[in-house]
């Protein structure tokens, strides 16, 4: 399809549940009577994706539809949205601190088993945790794993500490 000399003009969500469309639409960075750029499009719909894995929607697809009004030259497009299941929290393991940092840490998680599994938390639960770990002058190393059980439908995670050597 020929997109490049069309503007855009609306897109129209389908299948989700979970999100509310107008909140899905402010990942979407695109305004009507801007040409059509399928590559935003694209990166935009990824952003989609992390809306729903912050919810538990770890395998959520999106798919565009494009509707080409070539009169108008305008570009509308169905987005076809695939929620899938709800993953939650599983187990979770920390590694390489004193037993009672690890539990500090693992008491400090808003993440609770059985909660519903926020893919986005980690990035921010890892920073947070630099005040509860010793002091090293060469620093931290972090080792972060998820164990997704499709299965089960639950996420494992695994955070492993480990002190940086002197360099």
């Amino acid at each position: 399809l020929e997109r490049e000399n069309h503007s855009w003009r609306a897109v129209h969500w389908t299948g989700n549940t979970v999100v509310a469309s107008t909140e899905l639409a402010k990942s979407i960075h695109l305004n009507p009577g801007e040409p059509v750029n399928t590559t935003q499009l694209q990166t935009d719909l990824v952003g989609v994706q992390d809306a729903y894995a912050a919810k538990g929607y770890l395998l959520a697809a999106v798919t565009p539809k494009p509707a080409l009004d070539d009169t108008a030259r305008t570009a509308s497009y169905e987005l076809l949205v695939r929620e899938g299941d709800l993953f939650r929290m599983g187990k979770l393991e920390i590694s390489g601190l004193e037993p009672f940092r690890a539990e500090s840490l693992k008491k400090n998680c808003r993440l609770k088993t059985g909660d519903p599994y926020d893919k986005t938390y980690w990035k921010d639960f890892i920073q947070d945790s630099g005040r509860y770990l010793a002091a090293t002058p060469a620093g931290w190393k972090v080792d972060f794993k998820q164990a997704i059980n499709e299965a089960a439908k639950t996420v494992d995670v695994t955070i492993g500490f480990l002190r940086e050597a002197n360099r």
